[in-house]
C-alpha cells in the first residue's frame, strides 16, 4: 500500500477547516483522535461516566467495565441506541477526516 504524502508548505491562505484534517493526517493522529472521540462520546451518550471504571476501543468494538450491575443491565438494553448515537456524533465531527470516520466506525459495545 503506497502512503500518500501530504504537503504542509505554505501557499495561499486556507480556512482552518481545511488545514486541521491535513495536519491530523500528516502527524498520524487519526487513530488516537478517533479512539479518544469515541471514549468521550461514551460518557456523553450513556450518562454512565461515573460508573465506568475503564473503557477502550479495539477492532471497532467499545469495551466498558461498569461498576454497578444495575447500571450495566440498563445500559445493556440501550446498546443499539447508544451505538447509533456515537456513530452519528462521529460522522458530525468537523475535525476528523472523512476516511477516518468510516475506518473507526463502531461495530458493537461490550459491557462488563
Amino acid at each position: 500500500m503506497k502512503k500518500e504524502r501530504v504537503s504542509l508548505e505554505r501557499t495561499d491562505p486556507a480556512p482552518l477547516a481545511d488545514i486541521v484534517p491535513l495536519m491530523i493526517k500528516y502527524f498520524g493522529l487519526s487513530a488516537g483522535l478517533a479512539s479518544q472521540s469515541v471514549l468521550d462520546l461514551w460518557d456523553k451518550v450513556s450518562g454512565a461516566g461515573a460508573y465506568t471504571l475503564s473503557k477502550y476501543v479495539k477492532g471497532g468494538v467499545l469495551y466498558c467495565n461498569i461498576s454497578s450491575s444495575i447500571v450495566r443491565n440498563r445500559l445493556y438494553f440501550r446498546r443499539a441506541e447508544m451505538l447509533e448515537a456515537i456513530n452519528k456524533s462521529m460522522q458530525d465531527d468537523p475535525v476528523l477526516p472523512k476516511e477516518v470516520k468510516e475506518k473507526y466506525k463502531l461495530k458493537s459495545i461490550v459491557l462488563r
